[in-house]
């Protein structure tokens, strides 16, 4: 219950990540994307997923910049 898991690459290339995803189950966010976002005692906590596409223009990095204006806050933390 306290795990927020990101997918690393021997995760990812063993059968996509499905131990992963079946260990992790909703913590890992959902299925195929693994990337979202928590707060903890006044952080933001930003976990993204290196795995996939990171490309200036890919889903991940257009939701991570809008994630990042939507809450600009002091304490922000990705990992």
């Amino acid at each position: 219950a306290r795990s927020r898991p990101v997918i690393g690459n021997h995760d990812e290339r063993t059968a996509d990540g499905a131990a992963y995803w079946a260990y992790f189950g909703a913590a890992a966010a959902p299925r195929g994307r693994g990337w979202y976002a928590w707060e903890r005692d006044g952080w933001r906590l930003i976990a993204l997923n290196t795995e996939t596409d990171i490309g200036p223009e890919s889903e991940q990095i257009r939701w991570l910049r809008a994630e990042l204006a939507r809450a600009p806050r002091r304490c922000t933390l990705v990992y």
